[in-house]
């Protein structure tokens, strides 16, 4: 009789250590690491790769809209310092309407009925630029990228070392 009790309090002590304990501890630790694995290869991987590693500017539209999908999808996952560089870029950019496109500006020509009617299809609006918030768009975005780079290799580091 007393060997059934020593039992069955081995028993319930082991599946209360287990499942209070064991089991949601190693659920945390792969819960971090996936979010580890995800900042590197969903968000910085994605953006350097978007960028062309700094050699692709963000004041173009194409690498704009690529970046911002890619911040807006897995931006909670940056740095700070990340996300406060890339809202100053923000904060710089302009969207040109139509009546701009058919006018053009000294940087850019007008574009084509055919190249708006495609924009519209698209729901893609260019960016608009004057020479002061070009050059300091310029200027934050090469902080921008250093900051990424900075943080990616930080973050596979981290990856690694987990």
């Amino acid at each position: 009789m007393v060997y059934i009790i020593i039992g069955a309090a081995v028993s319930l002590t082991v599946t209360v250590l287990t499942q209070l304990y064991l089991i949601p501890s190693r659920e945390i630790k792969l819960h971090m690491y996936q979010q580890k694995e995800h900042r590197v290869t969903r968000l910085y991987q994605p953006l350097l790769v978007s960028t062309g590693y700094g050699n692709f500017s963000m004041t173009a539209p194409g690498v704009f809209f690529k970046v911002n999908k890619i911040m807006e999808s897995y931006g909670y996952l940056a740095d700070q310092e990340v996300v406060e560089k890339y809202i100053e870029f923000l904060k710089l950019v302009r969207f040109a309407n139509y009546n701009d496109l058919r006018k053009g500006n000294f940087i850019q020509k007008p574009a084509s009925e055919n190249l708006i009617i495609e924009l519209i299809r698209q729901g893609v609006t260019p960016l608009k630029w004057t020479p002061s918030s070009l050059e300091k768009a310029l200027k934050v975005e090469e902080e921008f990228q250093n900051v990424l780079r900075k943080h990616y290799e930080k973050a596979v580091e981290d990856l690694k070392n987990s």
